[in-house]
């Protein structure tokens, strides 16, 4: 595993998402509480794309199927869910990251 430059800190304001590809892996970078954290871009129900879904407090919710998924420690908070049906979801994929010179960098 490696650090890759992700964005410049101006480039995302606090309470906002922003997905990134590095090295080929679709990315989403999450400002809350001026703190950056990131997370693998896809749900990790059938990988759909975080980012199409919306931020609530420190958790994504998917837009495919509402897994609720807290982006700082991956857990998941509702499970995927079609109409009463709950499905099996896997905790998500949480990546370090750093913040040097007003710069992030994400650790692939």
């Amino acid at each position: 595993m490696s650090w890759h430059y992700a964005l410049d800190s101006n480039d995302i304001k606090n309470e906002t998402m922003k997905r990134i590809v590095i090295e080929k892996e679709p990315v989403l970078i999450v400002k809350h509480k001026d703190k950056v954290y990131a997370l693998e871009d896809r749900c990790p129900h059938l990988k759909a794309s975080l980012a199409k879904g919306q931020k609530e407090d420190e958790y994504v919710i998917c837009a495919k199927h509402g897994a609720k998924i807290n982006f700082i420690n991956g857990e998941i908070a509702e499970k995927a869910h079609m109409f009463f049906i709950k499905m099996p979801t896997k905790k998500a994929t949480i990546l370090a990251t750093k913040e040097e010179y007003h710069k992030i960098f994400v650790q692939i």
